[in-house]
């Protein structure tokens, strides 16, 4: 029987990954942005969102079909794709 190592990150690695900072969005930004999303949603309009990540932050260009309040989030379809989407890693929407 052969075995087979994986690697496993180390703890150096994980240190060695850049981590970005996510900006801190005032209320009269999330206003224009809810604006934008509302847009999205009710008007059929393309927009471009970005979304925060530790890591790196993802662009994503789509449709908003449903603004869930209470639970904070959006469900968002691009690219034959659709993905709830927390409001707290939204960093900006351009329509």
């Amino acid at each position: 029987m052969q075995s087979i190592l994986l690697s496993h990150p180390t703890i150096l690695d994980l240190i060695a990954l850049p981590i970005e900072l996510k900006p801190i969005i005032d209320e009269q930004e999330w206003q224009m942005i809810g604006v934008d999303l509302s847009e999205s949603l009710h008007g059929h309009v393309k927009v471009t969102l970005t979304l925060y990540d530790p890591h790196e932050f993802k662009e994503l260009i789509g449709l908003v079909s449903v603004i869930n309040t209470y639970r904070k989030e959006i469900k968002f379809h691009y690219d034959d794709d659709w993905e709830w989407i927390s409001f707290d890693r939204i960093v900006s929407v351009r329509t």
